[in-house]
């Protein structure tokens, strides 16, 4: 976020992000440690950077015809089309980050990305086989040729083999939580009543949603 704080747009945004979490947020950002093993900072660095470039470009006169944002990034995008408060949305995610304590550890589950052609058919048919014996499913799509799985590591194992032997990479991604799967339903439990409590508006424009 750096490149953003001597830019006065991008600025306000970090500082009101500062304000709500309590701490200088750019210089939380500076350990590279931080975004690679702690889940709160780099979620919330995704957000704050993503509105603080937004904002600084439409500082300059320019204006979108639709915004997007992946993975959590979609908050992003929700605050830069003017459907969320931005206060609001880093509390939330500060907070949802957090809640991730609640699914179970990196060690113990995670996630997997099924790589090669026909990866989403690949997946649905790993799943399939593997799911009976274990917490497993389709996290997300991200392309034609890549499919994200999120499980135990004992169903990701093997899934490997079947990923494998149907001539794929199944490659695990390290330190995530197995998120957009039923091991995190207990976070999704404690976030719809948050997500009630958000002060929504009609986005000034389109949002294309991850779903």
């Amino acid at each position: 976020v750096d490149a953003w704080l001597d830019d006065e747009a991008a600025r306000a945004v970090v500082d009101e992000a500062s304000a709500v979490v309590g701490r200088d947020v750019a210089t939380w950002w500076r350990d590279p440690l931080n975004l690679c093993c702690d889940t709160t900072a780099a979620h919330v660095e995704v957000v704050v950077s993503g509105v603080a470039g937004y904002r600084s470009l439409t500082a300059r006169g320019l204006r979108p015809v639709v915004v997007a944002g992946h993975g959590v990034g979609e908050y992003a995008a929700l605050v830069a089309a003017g459907a969320l408060p931005l206060d609001q949305v880093v509390e939330l995610v500060h907070w949802r980050a957090e809640l991730l304590s609640l699914s179970p550890r990196p060690s113990c589950a995670g996630m997997a990305a099924v790589v090669g052609p026909g990866a989403g058919e690949v997946a649905r048919a790993v799943v399939a086989e593997v799911g009976p014996t274990g917490p497993l499913s389709v996290a997300s799509v991200d392309g034609p040729a890549q499919v994200l799985l999120a499980g135990g590591c004992e169903a990701l194992e093997r899934a490997r083999e079947a990923v494998v032997a149907a001539g794929l990479d199944l490659v695990r991604l390290p330190g995530r939580n197995a998120c957009h799967g039923p091991l995190v339903a207990p976070v999704a439990r404690h976030l719809t009543a948050a997500l009630a409590d958000l002060e929504w508006s009609v986005p000034e424009v389109p949002v294309v949603p991850n779903a």
